[in-house]
């Protein structure tokens, strides 16, 4: 979370902090977060990052992604060994 300082050109305007900073007489902060539209999915990239050439979007989900580490961790694991090295 941070916090962006209202109508103030003298006074810092960002604050990273996990609590409201206290007001000041005519200054007030309040919650900032990032705006805007996005970008286009990138597919191509999604696969790439997830090591999985023939994902569709709907495969890339958290809940899916989370279901197949497991595997992935075997596969790893086997790959390290399989390369004489102790995991």
């Amino acid at each position: 979370l941070c916090w962006v300082l209202e109508r103030s050109k003298k006074l810092p305007k960002y604050v990273d902090s996990n609590t409201l900073p206290k007001d000041t007489a005519l200054l007030k902060y309040v919650p900032w977060l990032p705006t805007g539209e996005g970008k286009a999915i990138d597919l191509d990239a999604a696969r790439r990052s997830a090591v999985w050439p023939d994902a569709e979007l709907k495969d890339l989900t958290e809940e899916n992604l989370k279901a197949r580490l497991p595997g992935l961790m075997q596969q790893f694991k086997a790959d390290i060994e399989r390369a004489g090295f102790e995991y």
